[in-house]
């Protein structure tokens, strides 16, 4: 993927995110909840400048913002730790939802034409179906007490993908040497892993908590 092509993408989520800000001489009522403000006053406040205290409207911090990820995606592009991720997939934070962009690959992916799998089936599981199409494979698991685990693959740039706020909390992690964001949610007790790799998205499902560290492994063993 070009330089050029990174900066459409960045360009055309702001565009998007942004196209229905009141312009200057427009009057418009706007209520943020107070979880919005909460969340936008903690960013504000990571950034550790006595300026930012001065910023007290949402819309100049919008732009602050803004300013913030062209500079961090200059950087990305110097930068090994930042840019790796970068070519993986963006997201877009919600006040309910992250929402996962997929750039368009390398790899010219069209269709699955390698089959990621467990090298070795988790301890107790057993596979109990799968399905197999030109652009997704899932196979599902379980083990005797009931237990299910999904294994997705899809083909990443035409992938659709988002993850609940308010129901649970995502952790990004380096497995395998990709970058993996885990979602869980002590409410609906599931389990959710989330990484591309050559191309495609992968997903890992377990419809219960077990320890971050034993989801891991399990994580690992796709191959």
């Amino acid at each position: 993927m070009t330089k050029h092509e990174l900066k459409e993408i960045f360009r055309s989520v702001v565009f998007e995110e942004f196209e229905n800000i009141p312009v200057k001489d427009e009057k418009r009522e706007s209520i943020f909840s107070k979880n919005f403000i909460k969340k936008m006053d903690k960013l504000i406040a990571s950034t550790k400048k006595k300026s930012w205290r001065f910023i007290n409207t949402a819309y100049k911090k919008v732009a602050i913002i803004v300013l913030i990820l062209s500079l961090l995606f200059t950087s990305s592009l110097t930068i090994e730790a930042v840019r790796t991720p970068v070519f993986d997939f963006v997201v877009r934070i919600y006040e309910t939802c992250r929402q996962y962009i997929f750039p368009d690959n390398d790899q010219n992916v069209t269709r699955i034409t390698y089959q990621y799998q467990f090298e070795n089936v988790p301890d107790g599981f057993f596979e109990v179906s799968s399905i197999k199409y030109d652009m997704v494979i899932e196979s599902i698991y379980e083990d005797e007490s009931g237990n299910t685990l999904y294994l997705t693959q899809s083909i990443a740039e035409k992938s659709d993908y988002s993850l609940d706020n308010e129901r649970g909390t995502v952790c990004s992690y380096g497995i395998n040497g990709h970058k993996t964001d885990i979602y869980i949610s002590e409410s609906d007790r599931v389990m959710v892993a989330i990484w591309v790799e050559n191309g495609y998205l992968l997903e890992v499902f377990y419809d219960n908590l077990i320890d971050i560290n034993d989801f891991k492994e399990i994580i690992q063993l796709i191959q």
